[in-house]
């Protein structure tokens, strides 16, 4: 493949006049041989802003190599807004005035010659008004990758396409069901948001605010992604979640990162919440969301949601592609328990598989989610 759109790497990020209200982005990609790379753009939208816009990649690496690809196509759509099937059309997406939001999933293909460190970066000049962050900065993102020694490797991606609402002063349990299709060991950090002044650089957050506390009290656990905390203020707060990979041997082969928001809302009833994974009947529970399991040994865990309000909860996975042969099963509405079976397989690990259960409120039905993850050992001798 050619590309003639070389540019000097600052000016790859110059702004589109009417981007704003930008809720969310990152940055996948996937080799498909000879240096060939799927890279994949997701963009989150808040409906109440300007439209959407043309969008910009910029590629450079290590090697002295900068350009950058313009008018990435459009592949996918999908309103994304967190409302009751019934209020759908009464979102700002389609008119309305309840909550609208919209994820749009940008494509191309490129050949990236080996080197030791490319970077692939987007940026657009305006974020929604926030509580944790100063004004509102443009917003950038990144992903990496190493392919000097002709590795070719599918990076991290994120599940969960949503810009989660969650309650004030109630506890919020959320995972990205971000999954590895190579198997890489993924390790998951907070981080600073950013923004491309041209180049690059750390937003200014408020005070009592930082990247590693974009909200007062949030952890994230390393191996899976969950967040967890307990937000105390109504608003919108910058979360921006990091994944690198890492082979066999321990050597990093690449990152992406999502920045995104959470909004805090006051709800008018609370949140399903979980304590994890229980009720193993073989293998090893090591921490809620931590399972481990021995080849060819099956087994079975559960994960409990329960919500003090009345009404079922409805439980769903999109993760047993992960696992061939696997089964999730849902019992009960409130305690609602899901099931995971499998005969487990060292090839198919580690997998990381998010669990969402909803409440039935309406407009807005409050969401959890959680991970299991499944890695498999060799059986005991």
């Amino acid at each position: 493949l050619r590309w003639y759109a070389v540019v000097l790497f600052g000016l790859a990020f110059a702004p589109w006049s009417r981007a704003d209200h930008y809720s969310g982005s990152s940055i996948n990609y996937q080799c498909i041989g000879s240096n060939n790379y799927v890279v994949t753009l997701d963009l989150f939208l808040d409906c109440a802003g300007a439209g959407l816009t043309p969008q910009t990649l910029a590629f450079s690496n290590s090697c002295g190599v900068t350009f950058s690809l313009g008018n990435i196509p459009l592949v996918a759509s999908e309103e994304v807004s967190q409302l009751c099937p019934s209020q759908l059309a009464n979102s700002t997406c389609n008119g309305g005035v309840l909550p609208g939001m919209f994820h749009y999933q940008f494509q191309t293909v490129i050949n990236l010659a080996p080197c030791d460190f490319w970077t692939i970066g987007w940026s657009i000049c305006c974020r929604n008004t926030t509580q944790n962050v100063q004004l509102t900065p443009g917003m950038y993102v990144e992903a990496t990758l190493n392919n000097a020694s002709g590795l070719c490797d599918q990076s991290p991606v994120f599940g969960d396409n949503t810009i989660p609402y969650v309650c004030v002063g109630q506890p919020v349990f959320y995972n990205p069901g971000v999954t590895d299709g190579d198997g890489n060991t993924m390790v998951f950090s907070l981080r600073g948001a950013r923004y491309a002044a041209p180049l690059p650089a750390p937003v200014n957050y408020q005070a009592g605010f930082t990247g590693l506390q974009p909200i007062p009290g949030i952890v994230i656990d390393p191996a899976t992604g969950q967040l967890t905390f307990t937000p105390t203020a109504i608003g919108n707060y910058v979360v921006v979640i990091q994944v690198n990979t890492y082979d066999v041997n321990g050597v990093l082969i690449g990152r992406v990162m999502r920045d995104f928001l959470f909004v805090v809302t006051d709800c008018t009833n609370p949140p399903p919440v979980t304590d994890g994974l229980v009720n193993a009947t073989a293998g090893f529970i090591v921490s809620p969301t931590n399972f481990q399991a021995c080849e060819g040994v099956p087994f079975c865990v559960d994960v409990v949601f329960t919500d003090p309000d009345p009404g079922a909860l409805a439980l769903t996975t999109q993760g047993l592609a992960q696992l061939p042969g696997a089964t999730f099963t849902v019992t009960g509405g409130n305690p609602a328990v899901g099931t995971l079976c499998w005969n487990p397989d060292m090839a198919f690990s580690p997998a990381n598989i998010q669990v969402v259960a909803t409440d039935p409120a309406c407009p807005t039905p409050n969401v959890a989610s959680t991970s299991i993850l499944v890695t498999v050992v060799p059986p005991l001798a």
